[in-house]
């Protein structure tokens, strides 16, 4: 449960992102290690949305870390994704840090 874990900017959807598309697509089967696990962990976090089945496959089967940034996938993947990494007491990815150094 991540109900309690508040990002800057998130009341009202403006939270700053700090991945690419590319970092967002690989991030499930980085964390799973399985590509059927990748597929299915998209479903869920998206699975309490609108979201619509061709809006998650056109997403995830772009290339290129800039493919997909106005997808509604992409901002609140990131979102989740951060959240889930904060609630776990994760630390930022090294790739992240770069990010913030810039």
């Amino acid at each position: 449960d991540i109900s309690d874990v508040f990002l800057p900017g998130g009341e009202n959807g403006s939270v700053p992102v700090y991945d690419t598309c590319d970092e967002i697509r690989g991030r499930p089967t980085r964390i799973s290690g399985s590509p059927e696990l990748h597929r299915r962990s998209f479903a869920v976090v998206f699975a309490p949305t609108n979201i619509q089945a061709f809006q998650l496959t056109r997403f995830r089967s772009a290339k290129g870390h800039r493919a997909g940034t106005k997808s509604i996938i992409f901002y609140g993947a990131y979102v989740i994704f951060e959240e889930i990494r904060i609630k776990q007491g994760k630390c930022k990815s090294k790739y992240r840090q770069e990010i913030d150094r810039l």
